[in-house]
């Protein structure tokens, strides 16, 4: 098993709609970043956020959420450490998940707020089936 974090500032945090953050790159062709698990910790700083900030893991085009969705919180001075397991996903046909990052998004891009996050992702790289 493999383990990937990154470290989220608060702009990034607050644009992860707009613009979602990779966490693991692409494993390359043939091959499929499988998650196990996921955790999210975040300490915001003396202004909250302007509301909660979901946060859910996709693989990079894709709509389907890799387990369930987390929230960095609004309240000021508030830190939390969130771990959440990657079930079962179901994707329509003709996805394929073959060399595809997977990203930290978020429903919606939020305003003020200070602090940091950071994500990590527990994964295993398997040959994509013939």
């Amino acid at each position: 098993m493999i383990q990937r974090s990154i470290t989220l500032t608060h702009l990034q945090s607050r644009a992860l709609n707009s613009v979602p953050q990779t966490v693991v790159p692409a494993p390359g062709v043939g091959l499929v970043a499988q998650p196990i698990y996921w955790v999210l910790q975040f300490a915001n700083g003396a202004v909250g956020f302007g509301a909660q900030t979901q946060v859910s893991l996709r693989y990079a085009g894709n709509t389907v959420d890799l387990g369930t969705t987390q929230l960095i919180s609004n309240v000021a001075n508030a830190e939390s450490y969130l771990t959440e397991h990657c079930g079962n996903q179901t994707f329509a046909t003709g996805v394929t998940c073959e060399n595809l990052a997977i990203q930290a998004r978020a429903v919606a891009d939020v305003t003020n707020g200070s602090g940091f996050s950071k994500i990590t992702v527990a994964f295993l790289v398997l040959p994509v089936l013939p």
